[in-house]
């Protein structure tokens, strides 16, 4: 994916995490103050984290396709100073159909 999808697809990810937050209220509000609440609160929370990490790591991970480096750089996010240049394989290199058609 491009730079510009990949801006698309990180406000697409901040708008389900608003909605969530909206979600979550809305059952706190309507739902007695019972154990079964927070239970069913928490279930619903615990899932859409697991699904939004999932995604955000395949975003990535189709970024560092798209510009011709390997998956295993998301690693690199984790390590001072490896992160820079790992940003910098997100945001800032070109992507491959770009780079081979200026050739």
């Amino acid at each position: 994916i491009s730079r510009g999808e990949l801006i698309y697809y990180y406000m697409l990810y901040k708008t389900m995490v608003l909605l969530l937050v909206i979600l979550i209220y809305s059952i706190g509000t309507f739902l007695p103050t019972i154990l079964l609440k927070y239970l069913f609160l928490y279930s619903i929370l615990s899932i859409f984290l697991i699904w939004c990490f999932i995604y955000v790591l395949r975003v990535l991970i189709q970024r560092l396709h798209d510009s011709y480096s390997s998956a295993f750089w998301i690693f690199g996010l984790f390590i001072p100073y490896v992160n820079v240049y790992v940003i910098y394989l997100l945001l800032v290199k070109g992507s491959w159909q770009y780079i081979e058609s200026s050739k």
